[in-house]
Order: structure tokens, then sequence, then C-alpha cells
């Protein structure tokens, strides 16, 4: 559990569930799991969860200790 906690939580894991999670939220609308009217609260709670302050944005450059 140790292991995957480092990869989801390092630089590169984050960007793919952001990048993820937004290609999903669109699939859950249109197969009627979701309505159209929730998905931007569930963008926003991935947003907020993943990329607090903008972070996938303003990410300092990768550095020997980001696993």
């Amino acid at each position: 559990m140790n292991k995957a906690w480092k990869i989801i939580t390092s630089r590169e894991g984050r960007k793919s569930l952001y990048v993820i999670s937004l290609a999903v939220i669109p699939l859950l609308v249109f197969y009627g799991v979701i309505t159209e009217d929730a998905a931007p609260l569930w963008i926003a709670l991935v947003a907020s969860i993943l990329a607090p302050s903008m972070a996938l944005a303003h990410m300092p450059p990768k550095d020997n200790t980001d696993t």
C-alpha cells in the first residue's frame, strides 16, 4: 500500500489522475451515470483534491527526490 500511495501522490501520479478524471467525467454524463448539471461539481471536487492552489500549473521542476 505504501508504494502505491507514493506513486499516486507523486507529481506524475497526480497529473495522471487529474487527466483521467477529466476524461471519465464526460463519459459518465454521456452514459447517464451522472447528470450534466452535476458534472462541473465532480470536476471541482477532483480539482480540489488533486490540484489545490492550481498546483498542476505551478509545479516546480522535477528533482531527484520526486518519484
